[in-house]
């Protein structure tokens, strides 16, 4: 890191979600003097897209005793929470509205204790572009005006989904027919009660539209759709030891070889189920090597991964909370949830929504389904290559940053130093979260990031 004075540290952070949060909180407690600006264009400071709900049937799913913002004081959140009587255990899963409530008090109090030379400042604006100024960066933003540092950090979260019927009809939907980003406001709004509705995706985000239409008190039939029509699953009902105790050495020795992994995978989450214990030990026992592994697989064995086995990955790493697996299981169980796999082949505006012709997965047939709204929950995109964000657009074509070969986010060094088109680490340019996925693979959950956002600051102070 080429580091500016020590009195004179100045870090532009884009983006105010739980990542640029938690870097803050981060860069505030590390001790040094730095004049530290959050760039957010919703003004979400400590909330973000993921912590920016107020429904509160929208909650974690993992439990309260692994939120931590600080991985060296794990019981940080719980201790918050009692504070708040919010009448939480280690083993609650907390509505997500609260938990940004505590990512901004703990920036807040950051803020308030942070030694002297150390300042915060808030922006509610979009950055578009960047630029060299002088020794340092300048952002420029869409008001007009520019933001000058010594290092910028992209914690730009979730980026827009990609449009999954751009192929086959979507253009002729207007936004009363297709909401383009389950995230968007009013993508539920004039819904019918009895309205049948077509979601495209079946993991978590679909998870939250299904529970916002069951909160809105809609009663028509809700379908589920994605390619293997996989949900995600159960978690644990208690937090557990983290792995378990289980050993993940065998992995480690399997590195590099997908297929020897993947067995691996299966016959070990076999042999703990056999001897009483829960297969998602293996998982969690999985998550801290998990960079490594990745890191060991080749371009071709990543590419297998991605088309075969990234939706069994999903569903059984991002699970949702029991509570919300017993409202799915209700709502299926009544008939006003369906889950299917297959791909949408072509869809057409009615006089009173969309007609939608879907293929189902291992059939050469298709099928017709008339709904009042399709709403697009197939989550976040990281190809960087097809991001409409002003901001990526402009740091891609000018050379500011690498987009992932697999359109994973960016290519980064092992330090989240930004790689750029020449090849060489800026060093002056930072990621973390979804933005190193091409890197880590894991690096959208707070156990991650407030990892990533720990080490940035330490770096940033030993500068």
């Amino acid at each position: 890191m080429t580091g500016a004075s020590r009195a004179g540290l100045r870090v532009l952070i884009v983006g105010a979600g739980a990542s640029g949060t938690l870097t803050a909180i981060h860069l505030l407690r590390a001790g040094v003097p730095v004049e530290l600006t959050l760039l957010d264009r919703r003004a979400a400071f400590g909330r973000g897209l993921a912590y920016g709900t107020e429904a509160r049937e929208h909650v974690l799913n993992v439990p309260v005793a692994r939120m931590s913002a600080l991985p060296d004081d794990p019981q940080d959140l719980l201790v918050w929470t009692q504070e708040q009587g919010l009448g939480s255990d280690a083993d609650t899963f907390l509505p997500r509205r609260e938990y940004g409530r505590y990512l901004s008090a703990r920036l807040e109090q950051a803020a308030s204790s942070a030694p002297a030379g150390a300042r915060l400042a808030r922006v509610s604006d979009e950055a578009v572009g960047l630029a060299q100024r002088g020794r340092g960066l300048a952002l420029s933003l869409a008001s007009g005006g520019t933001l000058e540092g010594d290092h910028v950090v992209l914690a730009l979260g979730n980026l827009a989904p990609a449009d999954p019927l751009a192929a086959c009809g979507g253009e002729r939907l207007d936004a009363a027919r297709y909401a383009r980003d389950a995230w968007l406001p009013g993508a539920l709004e004039g819904i019918q009660p009895s309205d049948e509705v077509l979601v495209l995706g079946t993991g978590l985000t679909s998870v939250d539209v299904l529970l916002s239409l069951r909160r809105l008190r809609h009663r028509g039939r809700v379908w589920a759709l994605s390619r293997r029509g996989l949900q995600p699953q159960r978690q644990r009902s208690a937090s557990g030891s983290y792995g378990g105790g289980y050993d993940p050495a065998p992995f480690l020795a399997a590195a590099g070889d997908l297929r020897r992994l993947l067995r691996l995978a299966r016959s070990e989450a076999h042999a703990r189920l056999a001897t009483g214990g829960d297969w998602r030990d293996v998982i969690a026992a999985l998550r801290p090597i998990t960079p490594r592994l990745w890191a060991s697989l080749g371009a071709r064995d990543r590419v297998r991964f991605l088309r075969h086995l990234r939706p069994f990955w999903d569903t059984h790493r991002h699970r949702m909370a029991p509570a919300v697996e017993d409202v799915l299981a209700t709502l299926w169980a009544d008939g006003a949830f369906r889950l299917v796999a297959g791909r949408v082949r072509s869809v057409e505006p009615t006089p009173t929504g969309t007609r939608v012709r879907w293929q189902p997965r291992g059939s050469s047939e298709q099928q017709s389904l008339e709904v009042g709204r399709v709403i697009n929950a197939t989550g976040a995109s990281l190809d960087l290559a097809r991001c409409t964000d002003p901001l990526v657009r402009s740091l891609v074509s000018e050379g500011w940053i690498t987009p992932d070969p697999l359109g994973l986010g960016l290519l980064t060094g092992p330090d989240g130093s930004v790689v750029n088109a020449t090849g060489a680490g800026a060093g002056r340019m930072w990621a973390l979260g979804g933005l190193r996925t091409g890197s880590l693979w894991e690096s959208t959950a707070v156990p991650e990031l407030r990892v990533q956002a720990r080490d940035l600051a330490r770096t940033f102070a030993c500068g």
